[in-house]
């Protein structure tokens, strides 16, 4: 459990996340190499992944002091709630490997995006409006909609600017 996550921490589970999450998303698009489609869906979110963890390395050079933070105790509370959510832990995606139906790993795909950025707002909360913060999570809310419209529609990813 995490008893006392300050916001540099909080950004360098960001980091530790974004890389899980990259290395998923390589495993499946490989093991859906038989779907093109699919295994596009893959690529393209382990590449933003790659981006993102080295959009948060940058974003730690933001991050003031934690004697310069000082969060509210809701602030804290809702940071570390966040944060306790299934998909940050280092075993997390191991359960996800066993997954082999495209619909039931799209469902992962979405519940985990959809954790991260929840995660990525309340650190913007904490830390105030941030530009590197601001794409990344604009980025991730590109996500979550892509993947709502594949898993709704059935549709071809054909790349983040797709419109529904």
């Amino acid at each position: 459990m995490i008893e006392n996550l300050t916001l540099r921490q909080a950004v360098e589970l960001a980091v530790t996340t974004e890389q899980l999450g990259g290395r998923f998303y390589e495993k499946m698009a490989h093991k859906f190499t038989h779907d093109k489609d699919l295994a596009s869906i893959f690529d393209g979110l382990s590449k933003d992944e790659k981006i993102h963890e080295a959009q948060f390395k940058a974003l730690l050079q933001d991050v003031p002091s934690e004697k310069g933070v000082t969060l509210t105790p809701e602030q804290m509370h809702f940071l570390k709630a966040t944060a306790i959510s299934k998909f940050f832990s280092r075993n997390a995606f191991t359960e996800l490997d066993g997954l082999t139906k495209p619909a039931d790993v799209l469902s992962a795909a979405l519940e985990f995006e959809k954790s991260i950025l929840l995660y990525y707002l309340t650190i913007e909360e904490v830390l105030g409006p941030n530009p590197k913060l601001g794409e990344i999570i604009k980025t991730e809310k590109s996500h979550v909609a892509t993947l709502m419209k594949v898993i709704i529609t059935d549709a071809r990813f054909r790349g983040l600017g797709d419109t529904w």
